[in-house]
């Protein structure tokens, strides 16, 4: 098996990143962790990545979540995963969700659809008003 990092396949073409891809379908290559690259920028790669391939996720986190846990962290989604996080090396839901709303609300990328984006204003706005102080 080869291992690739997520630097050398970001550099890589739509065409690369989609050859790349069916190769770690099929259990050829293996996207490794960067030493030098902290957590969060390696939670904000994947959660990039995951929001392009598949447009589903932009409005979902929690599909957003399981879609990143599948990908990579080859683990199969439960209930006890998702409550003992830690023990299987995972990230946070709320980690994965932090990075998302970075991903669209500052880079202004990978938006949501416009009624999505309007009802998470909507909440927003709601939350200012009935908890800020």
């Amino acid at each position: 098996m080869k291992y690739m990092s997520a630097r050398e396949f970001l550099n890589h073409d739509e065409l690369g990143k989609i050859q790349i891809l069916r190769l770690i379908a099929a259990g050829a290559i293996r996207i490794k962790e960067e030493e030098d690259m902290p957590k969060v920028n390696v939670i904000e790669t994947r959660v990039k990545e995951i929001l392009e391939y598949y447009p589903e996720t932009r409005e979902n986190d929690n599909l957003l979540y399981v879609k990143y846990i599948k990908e990579y962290h080859y683990v199969d989604f439960t209930e006890n995963v998702f409550i003992n996080y830690e023990e299987y090396g995972l990230p946070s839901f709320k980690s994965v969700e932090r990075a998302r709303r970075k991903i669209q609300n500052e880079e202004g990328t990978y938006k949501a659809s416009e009624k999505v984006e309007e009802e998470r204003r909507e909440a927003e706005k709601n939350y200012i008003e009935n908890y800020a102080r």
